[in-house]
């Protein structure tokens, strides 16, 4: 659900609501707290299974997704592009691109790869920067 917030320097954007899933804690927690500061509605999870749950219930705008965390980012993915109901953008962060992620990446996925700029990050989240 997406509502629209007016800045101190008067620019209008969206508030997304976003599920950050990484195992790392200090990678999920400063993702989500950048997005926070930006306005946007943040949940984190730390598994693949935790992550499909989340997202099934919460129907997310975007969901940012660690390849290789336990369970298997691409699992995330994968269910996420096999619910018909899900209609967010996804982003796989990875530090490299196997098959597996070429493939996924085809399907609509957009890769943000490691290491990362937190302001470019939010860039792609809020749609400013193409990938």
């Amino acid at each position: 659900m997406m509502t629209v917030v007016c800045t101190k320097a008067g620019e209008e954007r969206e508030t997304l609501e976003v599920l950050v899933a990484d195992d790392e804690p200090l990678i999920r927690d400063s993702v989500a707290e950048i997005l926070r500061t930006r306005g946007h509605r943040v949940e984190t999870v730390g598994s693949a299974e935790e992550a499909l749950s989340s997202a099934r219930v919460r129907m997310p705008d975007v969901v940012i997704v660690d390849w290789r965390m336990p369970g298997g980012g691409g699992r995330v993915v994968e269910g996420l592009l096999a619910d018909g109901a899900f209609q967010g953008r996804i982003f796989l962060l990875t530090g490299s691109i196997t098959g597996d992620e070429e493939a996924v990446l085809r399907d609509g996925v957009e890769r943000i790869g490691k290491p990362f700029s937190y302001l470019g990050l939010v860039a792609r989240v809020e749609g400013r920067e193409e990938g």
